[in-house]
């Protein structure tokens, strides 16, 4: 007997709990059904009392609007969803009582409304609660995660689940609490949740200090690095976004380099920052490959200390690179005058910034001027980078630089001020991280000391075109195969790409002078002694370094030199003899040899090829296969280049005859007009004799 009312009393028991847990599951769900319920009664009581009062129901019509109306504007703060679920259901209700008090709560057409548009208002709203509910338990466990860290007066307003990643909107209590100080509270969040302190952001609501949108991750998407898949627009234009990794919800890393007017948005200079081992140079790799595939975009590297060993396998694709500290101030030397020149040539073509209809209607690229290792006194104590920094964005040329720290020891401040895009990797300090980063970026949790170098390519990305939720999103860049096939495959690449990488327009190769015109011609012979199986010639001295009293007697090979016609005697001069020699110096030995004609100034004369002390840059062609024509640009560069060498082998003068036979780029009269052309630019000045010019100094000529 006591174990039957023993097992009754537990059934009991069991029953009474499961009828709690029933009624505590239902009852959320039960108002709206009741409030339908309310709404029948209200009908029939309007009914009773009003159907005949005429004045009656049209105020509770012109209520029914009031009501509805100061729905829609107090829900105004809530979400476009949640506003127009709630206007649309006090429409509802206000016009079936309405109807109700004018016809009758079941009568016809009132009755059918009730019956099934009641039921649908109620089954959506129990739905929204179910959806809701779940979203605020996923976003953080429910409002017990909440009350954990002391916000349990926070209301989820909305929330959404994408993969592994949640965000909430939080409505926090107003007046007790401002969105810094929940931001303060996303460590704490992170601890509670039992995640990596990376994965927890609170983002400011930037139209209401009491909201934040909160994001959390509970999956690291981002901790092995992802390889490069190549490049992201082949052939296409530099205006389209440059695809760098991958962003923490799985969405492409991209920003942009030049400006939009359309949107608006304006191009930026680029600042990398990270401590040593961080991923700032393999990141750059994969920005360089990117524009190596582009169509509309030159390169321009300088890196004053680590030399060919970063840009190794990408070398061949650059227009320009400099690779030691007087190269690199070459480089910086020559920008301003490029950045004066282009922003007169886009301003006279109705351009206030460069778009890519500068390509493909005028043929003037965008030039993106990278330096690795900026804290280098090279590039940072350089009187002209502030000058680049504030005027290059107009004129089409992209400021990159890259370093560890960007202090104020290390990089002048206004210069600091003049990036707009930042990529901030590891580092070792908060700091660090504050002068690449705005302080709302940090505030919302971006914290790169997190990583320090331990994830390599793991950054944050702050830039035009971007949210400031995106600018505080973890992001890792994509990482290049190193092994010898991988580097293989990059050099394939980027020769692949060729033909159809942009070349410096005229204005731009003009103006700057005549350090990138002698890269530009040098470059162009090895491409083409490689292209041909011609062993590349050892390193020497490069054309800026090469003055008469700096050529070394190492470089001169005594090569002999027959001067005088077959019939006549021959005096022999060595290389070096003749590159010590000035005009009058050779003439008088060409005269000495027999051959009177070598007094006579003959613009279309030709004469042997320059002495090895004057060919710094193989401007010849030695090869026995046929030379591409040259287009004009380049023929310009490469006779700009022999001015220059001829100058650094101790010419004073020069003329037409000064132009070996072995330099077939144009023909003989485009030469004569070519020099007449450098006369009118300033770089040679015409003499009394006719055809003969005075060889400006370069140093004057580029001022």
């Amino acid at each position: 007997m006591t174990a039957s009312n023993s097992l009754r009393k537990e059934s009991a028991d069991v029953g009474a709990q499961m009828a709690k847990w029933v009624a505590a599951r239902t009852a959320p769900f039960l108002p709206p059904w009741l409030i339908v319920g309310v709404l029948g009664g209200a009908a029939a009581l309007g009914h009773a009392h009003f159907e005949d009062n005429t004045a009656a129901t049209a105020v509770m019509g012109a209520a029914s609007t009031a009501v509805t109306a100061a729905t829609w504007q107090e829900a105004s703060r809530r979400s476009p969803r949640l506003r127009g679920h709630a206007t649309v259901t006090v429409a509802a209700a206000t016009a079936y009582v309405t109807a109700g008090t004018v016809a009758g709560p079941l009568t016809g057409g009132v009755g059918t409304m009730y019956a099934i548009g009641g039921a649908g208002l109620a089954l959506s709203w129990n739905v929204r609660y179910a959806l809701r509910n779940s979203a605020e338990a996923d976003a953080a466990g429910g409002d017990k995660l909440l009350d954990m860290v002391g916000m349990a007066k926070a209301n989820v307003v909305k929330g959404s689940v994408e993969g592994s990643r949640v965000e909430a909107t939080l409505q926090l209590e107003r007046g007790k609490m401002t969105a810094a100080d929940a931001q303060n509270k996303a460590g704490l969040i992170a601890s509670a949740a039992g995640i990596p302190a990376t994965a927890v952001r609170m983002t400011a609501d930037p139209d209401d200090h009491s909201r934040v949108t909160m994001s959390l991750v509970a999956q690291d998407v981002l901790k092995k690095p992802m390889p490069w898949p190549g490049p992201s627009v082949p052939g296409g234009s530099v205006a389209k976004p440059i695809v760098m990794g991958v962003c923490e919800d799985g969405l492409p890393l991209e920003f942009y380099l030049p400006g939009d007017p359309d949107v608006p948005r304006n191009a930026s200079h680029i600042l990398w920052a990270g401590m040593n081992g961080s991923g700032k140079s393999e990141a750059f790799l994969v920005l360089a490959l990117e524009v190596l595939t582009r169509s509309d975009v030159l390169l321009w590297v300088g890196d004053p200390s680590k030399g060919r060993q970063t840009l190794g396998d990408i070398e061949c694709g650059l227009d320009w690179v400099e690779t030691t500290p007087k190269g690199v101030e070459a480089m910086l030397e020559a920008l301003p005058h490029v950045i004066r020149a282009r922003a007169d040539q886009l301003g006279r073509l109705g351009y206030k910034q460069w778009v890519p209809e500068c390509w493909t209607k005028h043929r003037i690229p965008l030039v993106v001027a990278h330096f690795e290792e900026a804290a280098d006194s090279t590039v940072s104590d350089n009187p002209n980078l502030k000058p680049i920094a504030q005027q290059a964005r107009s004129a089409g040329v992209i400021l990159s630089v890259s370093l560890q720290r960007a202090s104020g020891t290390n990089m002048d401040t206004d210069v600091r001020s003049e990036f707009g895009t930042g990529f901030m990797f590891g580092c070792q300090k908060p700091v660090d991280a504050t002068f690449v980063l705005n302080d709302e970026t940090i505030e919302a949790g971006a914290n790169p000391q997190a990583w320090k170098n331990s994830k390599p390519g793991s950054c944050y990305l702050q830039s035009p075109g971007r949210t400031l939720g995106r600018w505080v999103m973890p992001n890792r860049t994509f990482r290049l195969d190193p092994s010898e096939d991988g580097r293989r495959e990059i050099r394939e690449l980027i020769a692949i790409y060729k033909g159809i990488r942009a070349t410096a327009d005229r204005v731009t190769a003009r103006a700057a002078g005549s350090v990138y015109a002698a890269y530009r011609a040098q470059a162009t012979t090895k491409a083409r002694e490689a292209r041909a199986g011609v062993p590349a010639p050892r390193a020497d001295i490069t054309l800026r370094d090469r003055t008469p009293d700096r050529l070394p007697e190492a470089e001169i090979v005594d090569t002999p030199f027959n001067i005088g016609d077959d019939d006549q005697p021959r005096h022999h001069y060595s290389d070096g003899e003749l590159a010590a020699m000035d005009d009058a110096q050779l003439a008088a030995a060409m005269h000495a040899s027999g051959d009177d004609d070598g007094l006579v100034v003959d613009p279309d004369e030709e004469l042997p090829p320059l002495p090895d002390g004057a060919e710094s840059i193989a401007l010849g062609e030695t090869s026995p296969f046929p030379r591409r024509e040259l287009n004009e640009d380049e023929a310009y560069a490469e006779l700009l280049a022999l001015v220059d060498t001829l100058e650094a082998a101790g010419h004073t003068e020069i003329g037409p005859r000064n132009i070996t036979r072995q330099w077939q780029g144009r023909s003989r009269s485009w030469v004569s007009r070519t020099l007449n052309r450098l006369a009118d630019e300033g770089r040679l000045r015409e003499t009394p004799t006719a055809g003969r010019y005075e060889i400006v100094p370069v140093e004057g000529y580029a001022a």
